[in-house]
């Protein structure tokens, strides 16, 4: 029987994040994954972006991956969805090819990931969800 790793810095970094972000957190540890999620509100917009983000323990129990990552709000056109954003790096949801996945081994690669989202979004004019 595998450990399940510690998540914990992972679910405080989110928080944190999420915090800054004037937004209440929410984070849920279950039995071989994580959820965090968040309704984060738009500056300067009267509505709030729902977003979602499930860490699952990879299948060969070496790290967790993106087992889902969801961004909605009432204008779905306004936001960068979390597909496109993994898509543009090649990345997909699930599954067993590692090299396919956003994996992680450490908080600091959530922190990336929150990062290059941010920064695509910017890139192409949306609004950044996560301060960065």
């Amino acid at each position: 029987m595998s450990k399940f790793p510690d998540t914990t810095p992972y679910k405080r970094y989110f928080e944190g994040v999420i915090k800054k972000m004037k937004a209440r957190p929410f984070v849920d540890e279950m039995d071989r994954s994580v959820y965090l999620s968040a309704n984060i509100p738009l500056q300067g917009k009267d509505n709030s972006v729902r977003v979602e983000i499930f860490l699952a323990l990879s299948d060969d129990q070496s790290c967790l991956i993106v087992d889902r990552f969801t961004v909605t709000t009432a204008d779905p056109f306004s936001v960068l969805w979390g597909s496109d954003f993994l898509e543009h790096y090649g990345k997909q949801l699930g599954g067993n090819d590692l090299r396919r996945l956003w994996t992680m081994t450490r908080a600091a690669d959530l922190q990336a990931m929150l990062r290059a989202y941010d920064n695509l979004a910017k890139e192409i004019g949306k609004p950044t969800l996560f301060g960065h």
